[in-house]
């Protein structure tokens, strides 16, 4: 089962983690884990390559693991990060509510 843990603060996703293989089929035919893959790491390269925005992130393809912190105080900036990651977040909750068995959403609101 593959974990996807989001944060927020604010009302703004600063921070989202995708941990373990969905186990939804064998190693390069899974078509879960390759749709949660394809969907996260497009959120990730429009966030570092189209708005350039500041991001931190770790992957270990092996692990199945990715974890991602986007931290800005320009309202721009954050404008659009929180239009990508939204949208991130909406193909996330969609196949979580059509695969629950392998893929388990966690949403995490942070109060500073």
């Amino acid at each position: 089962m593959t974990t996807v843990s989001v944060i927020k603060k604010a009302g703004h996703i600063v921070e989202f983690t995708l941990s373990g293989h969905t186990g939804a089929g064998e190693r390069g035919s899974d078509i879960v884990c390759a749709a949660l893959s394809a969907v996260s790491q497009t959120a990730l390269l429009g966030l570092t390559r189209v708005i350039k925005a500041p991001v931190k992130f770790e992957r270990d393809d092996e692990k199945g693991f990715l974890h991602v912190t986007v931290n800005t105080d320009n309202e721009d900036v954050r404008r659009r990060t929180d239009d990508v990651l939204n949208t991130m977040l909406c193909g996330i909750k969609d196949m979580a509510e059509g695969y629950p068995q392998f893929i388990k959403l966690e949403e995490k609101n942070h109060v500073y």
